[in-house]
């Protein structure tokens, strides 16, 4: 967070760090997984805190998430999506590669969602052929 968005709206001191929120994420590279570890500071008027003032404390922003509350980040998803769909190899395959790779269990949630959706772009077209999406 910068200085300005630091400011205690109440007070305008700037208010102190008071702990973290952590998070990770996995990606793809090609050939490897990285594990990226991503820590938010939060903060707090101590001025106001102490005076009752109801403080308002404010964490920093949270990376953008291809999945909400889901550990794998874009280019995993992609190579998920890529690898079932254009390439044709099938999820128990893409499973048993992140298993033997150690990550089957970070990964799985990606894996279900791309199970559960199907083929891209099928939500959006429906079953009515695209008619309702405007596609017809």
């Amino acid at each position: 967070m910068s200085a300005e968005e630091r400011a205690c709206p109440c007070c305008g001191v700037e208010r102190k760090e008071i702990g973290t929120d952590e998070s990770w994420q996995v990606e793809y590279l090609p050939g490897h997984f990285e594990r990226i570890h991503h820590v938010r500071k939060k903060y707090a008027c101590p001025g106001c805190e102490s005076n009752g003032d109801n403080p308002r404390m404010e964490t920093a922003a949270k990376p953008d998430a291809a999945i909400d509350k889901g550990m794998a980040g874009p280019g995993l998803l992609a190579y998920i999506v890529t690898s079932k769909f254009s390439d044709y190899l099938p999820l128990y395959r893409l499973e048993d590669y992140f298993s033997a790779a150690g990550v089957r269990d970070l990964a799985g949630n990606a894996i279900g969602l791309v199970r559960r959706r199907g083929r891209p772009g099928r939500a959006a077209v429906g079953t009515d052929g695209g008619a309702s999406a405007g596609l017809a």
